[in-house]
């Protein structure tokens, strides 16, 4: 991976000299060459697809990615890496989600050497959750609603995305402080309004891009909301992928609605030991 300041990471690669300066110097792609072009497009297309995987997994690995250093330059709103035409959600957003898997790895290691309180990470937290919610407002100007008829007229399909993605981590946040006990304000009205798109006619098509926002949205659901989950998990876009692991995906969230109703507290770290080698893809 590079990193806008250093200079030797990209040597190595048998890269054109004026491609890794385009890379290095996080220069827009203009008119080059086709070669320069081809090289430049492909490696930010291989880096932002190896932020976002690292990311995933760390949502259920109960680990920071292990990139997180490089995400402020390479998430930054400068950069040419454009996460939205890779996977949907735009960079923004993706960024406080590795924030909040961060955060969640430094919780686990204090609780290990104190009794901590959760207030020691207010700051963090309220940091994450202003970024989110900034994220929220400036999506709620681009009237991201879906409907079927006309998905074909919608310029960004990456802006619906994206919303998911801000609401998923709004309930993420919430689950690694609270557990799902807790009734955070925020968290409730990220889950109503969430469910609120879902149940609108959204285009099957959309449905591979928001595998992570439905399991850590349905990971909350209510009781009378728990079909839904079954129903669109159950969907041929999802069902019907090659990527086998999606079949492990409802019967997690089975038993974590099961450990739910039996416990009167359960936390995130248990839902972990349900989803190990599981990438929310």
């Amino acid at each position: 991976m590079y990193h806008r300041d250093s200079t030797g990471d990209l040597k190595p690669l048998k890269l054109a000299k004026q491609s890794k300066t385009i890379l290095k110097e996080n220069l827009p792609l203009l008119e080059y060459e086709s070669t320069v072009a081809e090289e430049v497009i492909s490696f930010r297309f291989m880096n932002g697809t190896i932020h976002w995987l690292d990311i995933i997994s760390s949502i259920t690995n109960g680990k920071a990615p292990f990139l997180v250093s490089y995400h402020p330059s390479v998430f930054s709103p400068e950069s040419q890496v454009r996460l939205e035409s890779i996977m949907g959600c735009r960079n923004g957003v993706m960024l406080q989600v590795g924030r909040i898997s961060a955060l969640y790895e430094h919780q686990i290691q204090l609780t290990e050497q104190v009794n901590l309180d959760c207030s020691a990470l207010g700051p963090v937290v309220l940091d994450i959750d202003s970024e989110i919610q900034r994220e929220l407002s400036q999506l709620a100007l681009e009237d991201p609603t879906l409907l079927e008829d006309d998905l074909d007229m919608l310029a960004d399909i990456s802006t619906f995305v994206t919303q998911m993605f801000a609401y998923m981590a709004s309930i993420y946040l919430h689950l690694i402080i609270y557990g799902f006990s807790g009734q955070n304000m925020l968290a409730i009205s990220a889950y109503a309004k969430a469910m609120d798109i879902l149940r609108a006619k959204i285009p099957r098509t959309a449905l591979p891009a928001l595998v992570c926002p439905l399991f850590i949205i349905g990971s909350v659901a209510k009781t009378e909301d728990e079909q839904y989950f079954r129903n669109v998990f159950s969907l041929a876009p999802i069902s019907g992928s090659i990527y086998q692991q999606r079949e492990r995906i409802l019967p997690i969230l089975e038993n974590i609605w099961s450990m739910r109703k039996s416990k009167p507290t359960v936390t995130w770290k248990e839902c972990l030991y349900l989803t190990q080698n599981i990438l929310l893809l």
